[in-house]
């Protein structure tokens, strides 16, 4: 091959659009640890970058504030016939 990820964009190439994600609350999580409740976190991934919100600690209907739940991911026109979805796990 070229040497390069399948999902590197063009050397130089500048993105056409950042999409912005926030993460803003999930409700009713199942509860994961004892006492009934959890430690949620998200992991938000768009082709090869993936970025994280932080634990919240012991909930099951956690609220993130902007500055630690706001995502960009740039996209480039040439791996537009790649992006496929916005994977979320939590």
């Amino acid at each position: 091959g070229s040497g390069r990820s399948a999902y590197a964009p063009r050397p130089g190439e500048l993105p056409d659009i950042v999409l912005r994600v926030q993460i803003v609350s999930c409700i009713d999580l199942l509860a994961k640890d004892k006492g009934g409740v959890s430690d949620p976190f998200i992991i938000v991934t768009v082709l090869r970058d993936r970025f994280c919100t932080s634990a919240l600690k012991k909930t099951v209907n956690p609220v993130w504030s902007p500055q630690d739940a706001t995502f960009d991911f740039q996209l480039y026109h040439s791996l537009a016939d790649k992006l496929g979805v916005v994977e979320f796990v939590i």
